[in-house]
This record gives structure tokens, sequence and C-alpha cells, in this order.
């Protein structure tokens, strides 16, 4: 039996251009998060809301319910405003507010 010689996860990701693309795209999903949590608070105090995509301007927010879902959406315009401010980020040009089957 030939022994495979191992790979770092480093080496896998430089090899695969998909990969890449992959953890960038979970990089952006991730700091667009981050800022979502700090903002929301200050629209609806305890918001439990989640990104769960941005593709092609459009920022996907996912909410424990639907009562949670038509309060945001009332704020939409006042939150793209505020995500756009941060300039290391791509620009958001929709949000589209959707509700989780099962939120954390």
């Amino acid at each position: 039996m030939t022994k495979k010689a191992e790979r770092s996860i480093t080496e896998v990701i430089k090899a695969a251009p998909r990969l890449q693309n992959l953890l960038a795209q979970c990089g952006i999903i991730n700091e667009f998060n981050q800022i979502l949590q700090m903002l929301i608070k200050k629209y609806i105090a305890n918001a439990n809301a989640q990104v769960a995509n941005y593709n092609q301007g459009i920022l996907s927010i996912l909410v424990a319910d639907a009562a949670l879902a038509t309060k945001l959406r009332f704020y939409v315009k006042e939150l793209l405003k505020d995500i756009n401010t941060f300039s290391n980020l791509p620009d958001v040009a929709k949000i589209k507010i959707s509700v989780a089957a099962k939120m954390m």
C-alpha cells in the first residue's frame, strides 16, 4: 500500500481556486454579520437575526420569526444606508429578509 503525501490545509486551499473563492465569501458574510449584530440593536432590541448570504449586491438576512421580519423590513432603508458606510465591504444594493425555519 502506497502512502499518500500529506498536505496542509493552506496548500490545499492554494491549489483550489474554488476553495479560495468560498473562503473569501465566508469572510465577507462573517464581516457583514458582525456589522449587522452591531447595527440591529439601534433599530430593534434583542433581535435574533444573522446574515445568510451576500451575492451580487443583495444581502440576505435570516430572522427568528415573522413578527421580527416585519419590524426589520420597516427599517431596511436606514439599515442599508448604515451598512454601506463601512468602506471595507462590498456595496449592498438590496436587503432581503427571510424567516428562518429554526434559529439558535
